[in-house]
């Protein structure tokens, strides 16, 4: 096998990794929204238990896909990678890099940075 043949092969696990991602992001918004008492007007059916019945199912398909052997490598190796983005999104919180604030930091024109724009109110 090579590395073509995993490439092609791990666009199943990225993509259940993606969906149980959108899981996650429902549930939290969800509760998030029924918490600020928002009117929903398109409510997805079986509301949380069908959530949560994702949220296990995929890693459990994934466990499966690792045992059972014939995609071990695939889902080894993004599940490596998924967890090394997670790692990096987690450090960048912690730090506040890329946050607003190193955002919005004016960049010192002498090291190459742009200069703010002016105020024009």
């Amino acid at each position: 096998m090579d590395i073509y043949d995993v490439l092609m092969s791990a666009t199943g696990t990225v993509a259940m990794y993606v969906y149980l991602c959108i899981a996650i992001s429902q549930l939290k918004m969800r509760q998030k929204l029924d918490a600020a008492k928002t009117e929903i007007t398109f409510k997805m059916w079986l509301f949380p238990w069908l959530t949560y019945a994702v949220i296990f199912a995929i890693p459990a398909a994934l466990v499966v896909m690792v045992f059972e052997g014939t995609y071990r490598t695939e889902v080894v190796y993004t599940s490596l990678l998924a967890a090394v983005i997670i790692a990096m999104g987690l450090i960048a919180q912690k730090f506040n890099i890329g946050g607003p604030q190193a955002q919005h930091a004016p960049a010192h024109p002498s090291k190459g940075g742009l200069q703010p724009e002016a105020n024009p109110t």
